[in-house]
């Protein structure tokens, strides 16, 4: 039975919003992932949508990704997460609208795959970039390829080892538009509305999308089971909590484009 909703949805000007509303942080459970990519579909099918932008609440986090104190080592629970993760990024590839990932705070594990297999990505100055588990050898769900593919591979290692990107390393790669804090969300409607309904580059991410997803989640699946067993979970939920909490947004930088 799904818990109580951990999403905000709504349609503004033909833009169907998305956004993830779970805490300070914004963490991921399999619920929500869920929920996600209902509302995803339900976007799709709506009449009045003609865009759909990902986002979330709040200014911290986009998404911190898993939610690794709701998670289990058992192999019931990794192979839940891992489909429920798969069966998102599929909902995603499959949407017939443009899809606008707006970055209102840092995103960090999985929540890098939703960036990736999204149409475009608007991001403000203060932004980071990072994926806590990879300092503990944990695979990136699906996103491996496109990095490798879109930034040069001595920096796609280093964000896979745990290291930070900031929005202007996500900028200089061609990953995001940068926008304003201030009017973040009127730039990105701004933005968003100029994209032709039928322009969709999302589906291309993955031109053998089923074979690759399905290696994709044997892999993480396999990796999380290796990871996790014993004291690794405790080790996992340690390490990312510790790095999130340095990911965060940069409260130093100007909050203006």
């Amino acid at each position: 039975m799904s818990g109580p909703s951990k999403l905000k949805v709504w349609v503004e000007d033909g833009v169907g919003v998305v956004a993830i509303d779970s805490g300070k942080r914004n963490q991921l459970s399999v619920d929500l992932l869920t929920q996600l990519a209902s509302s995803l579909l339900v976007a799709n099918g709506d009449k009045n949508v003609r865009w759909v932008a990902l986002t979330a609440t709040g200014m911290d986090f986009f998404t911190g990704g898993i939610d690794w104190g709701l998670a289990s080592a058992d192999y019931d629970y990794i192979s839940l997460l891992a489909g429920s993760l798969r069966s998102l990024v599929s909902v995603m590839m499959a949407l017939e609208k443009p899809v606008v990932t707006v970055l209102n705070g840092s995103v960090a594990g999985n929540g890098i795959d939703l960036m990736m297999f999204s149409d475009a990505v608007i991001a403000p100055p203060d932004i980071r970039v990072c994926y806590p588990e990879g300092s503990l050898g944990l695979r990136l769900l699906f996103s491996t390829d496109e990095l490798a593919r879109r930034m040069p591979r001595h920096e796609a290692l280093r964000l896979l080892s745990g290291l930070q990107l900031s929005s202007t390393d996500l900028v200089r790669h061609g990953i995001a538009y940068l926008v304003s804090r201030e009017n973040l969300f009127g730039e990105a409607k701004a933005f968003i509305r100029g994209i032709s309904e039928g322009a969709v580059l999302h589906r291309s991410a993955l031109k053998d999308a089923q074979a690759a997803l399905d290696r994709a989640e044997l892999e993480f699946k396999d990796s999380l089971l290796r990871k996790c067993g014993g004291a690794g979970l405790d080790r996992l939920r340690s390490a990312v909590d510790e790095m999130l909490s340095r990911c965060g947004p940069d409260s130093k930088k100007v909050r203006s484009a």
